[in-house]
């Protein structure tokens, strides 16, 4: 983002971040509760709950996108922040969460 704030959030769509993973030009984090992610979660997402999210910063790629997804973007919102503060500059939160990714029938899966 030029001259953004280096507070800003940066957001994708969901179908935005799902072209990035077709394209293998991200990774994609849910950062909700085991229980939630086995209910339904996007396709290819690794789960790394808020709760101990900042002990798995250093596991987060350097050379690809990091896209953080929620159930509706605020727990992803906060985890954005944190890894953008830890110095990751490739990181976007994905606008509306796992609710908007449902509603815009992209690939799901559960377990």
């Amino acid at each position: 983002m030029l001259g953004g704030n280096s507070n800003t959030i940066k957001e994708k769509t969901p179908a935005e971040a799902q072209a990035m993973l077709e394209k293998g030009e991200a990774v994609l984090i849910d950062v909700r509760e085991p229980v939630e992610f086995a209910q339904v979660h996007a396709k290819g997402a690794k789960l790394i709950p808020l709760g101990t999210f900042g002990q798995h910063l250093g596991e987060l790629p350097t050379d690809q996108d990091v896209l953080i997804i929620c159930q509706s973007g605020s727990r992803s919102g906060r985890a954005t922040m944190a890894a953008m503060q830890a110095g990751l500059s490739r990181v976007y939160n994905v606008k509306g969460g796992t609710s908007a990714w449902v509603m815009s029938k992209l690939p799901t899966e559960r377990g």
